[in-house]
């Protein structure tokens, strides 16, 4: 038995979700419907992620599970086309010297205009 899941906290039954840690991207999911799209980013990202999170300081799996997030967007276009052009994009946008950057932040986005507490998750 399939049950659409629309009214979950306020999720569509078609979205695309790019789960980062801090402002470093690592997956982006997609779906619509019953149908899913998963793109994992390169293992430079992961590899940025865990760099970051010693830089932060993050020593403890909860410290380190309580920086992930996710950014929801609704689904525009077909699904798998979708999910892999915005994963491109990603990839291109984040070059090894915009990584290197966040890792030196302590992953969060220099640039970011948000301000970020050094000692907690953004507010």
């Amino acid at each position: 038995m399939t049950r659409e899941r629309t009214g979950r906290r306020g999720r569509s039954s078609s979205e695309v979700v790019v789960i980062m840690w801090r402002d470093i991207p690592a997956q982006i999911n997609g779906k619509h419907g019953d149908e899913r799209h998963q793109v994992m980013l390169p293992h430079r990202f992961q590899k940025a992620i865990d760099r970051a999170a010693m830089v932060a300081g993050k020593k403890t799996a909860q410290d380190y599970i309580g920086e992930w997030r996710r950014t929801e967007h609704p689904l525009a276009g077909e699904l798998v086309e979708t999910v892999e052009q915005i994963a491109a994009t990603i990839e291109r946008e984040f070059t090894n010297e915009r990584l290197h950057q966040l890792v030196a932040n302590g992953g969060w986005d220099p640039a970011s205009p948000e301000t970020h507490d050094p000692e907690g998750p953004a507010s």
